[in-house]
């Protein structure tokens, strides 16, 4: 049941990028493409993470709503005709960006749970 509600969620995060997110930023613009990324990423993250649909283990990368939505993506352009070669560069530039965004989380992590420098107090005798 896990899978299923998985699976769904990430469809549901895909659907709603390509069938909201060129609407919105068509018609408002540069503005109208911040509030649909706002308004699309926060709601699917809210019903996939916080209500519990898409089921993630503890400690484990969470990369479902992007992997989703990069299905979704290369999907719809498959099905509308686009070859698949089109999409490859951009699917690897998405791969790369997201090993980069995993090191620098680590690193970043790292540095934040590293204890702090702590100096010993010197007693001054007088």
């Amino acid at each position: 049941m896990r899978q299923l509600g998985s699976l769904l969620g990430a469809c549901m995060a895909g659907i709603l990028v390509f069938n909201v997110w060129g609407k919105i930023a068509g018609t408002y613009g540069v503005f109208g493409g911040w509030l649909a990324g706002f308004a699309i990423i926060s709601l699917a993250w809210s019903i996939n993470h916080w209500a519990g649909v898409i089921h993630n283990k503890e400690g484990a990368a969470v990369i479902d709503q992007g992997l989703g939505i990069a299905i979704a993506g290369t999907a719809m352009g498959v099905f509308n005709g686009a070859p698949f070669a089109a999409a490859v560069p951009t699917l690897v530039l998405c791969i790369l960006g997201g090993i980069t965004g995993g090191i620098v989380a680590g690193i970043v992590m790292d540095a934040v749970n590293k204890p702090a420098v702590q100096t010993e107090k010197q007693e001054v005798n007088l």
